[in-house]
């Protein structure tokens, strides 16, 4: 689950920075996705938390033997946690999309 959290956030991210014309860069980082985006609006989101999921990603998307994160497979309240701030980012780019539909 906490690969489809930092999923979801690098989604959310891209989605944003494409709404606001801004060239689509093909990384999968999330700290840097979040600068771009804070050069648009700052979501005021747990920065650390997001430097955390971020270890979460693959390239080849098959986990190592160790698992997502360099201490190992995240724990049940880890992928909890990374699901709710995945939803929070969520929320937040959507409602600013709708607003951006609105105008």
């Amino acid at each position: 689950m906490a690969f489809h959290c930092q999923q979801a956030i690098e989604k959310y991210f891209k989605a944003y920075i494409l709404e606001h014309d801004k060239p689509l860069l093909k990384i999968h980082d999330l700290p840097k996705l979040y600068g771009i985006i804070k050069g648009l609006k700052d979501f005021e989101i747990d920065e650390d938390l997001l430097s955390i999921i971020n270890e979460t990603y693959i390239e080849d998307r098959c986990p190592g033997e160790l698992g997502l994160l360099p201490d190992g497979i995240p724990s049940k309240k880890q992928a909890h946690d990374f699901l709710e701030f995945a939803k929070d980012i969520g929320e937040k780019i959507k409602n600013e999309l709708n607003k951006a539909i609105s105008e």
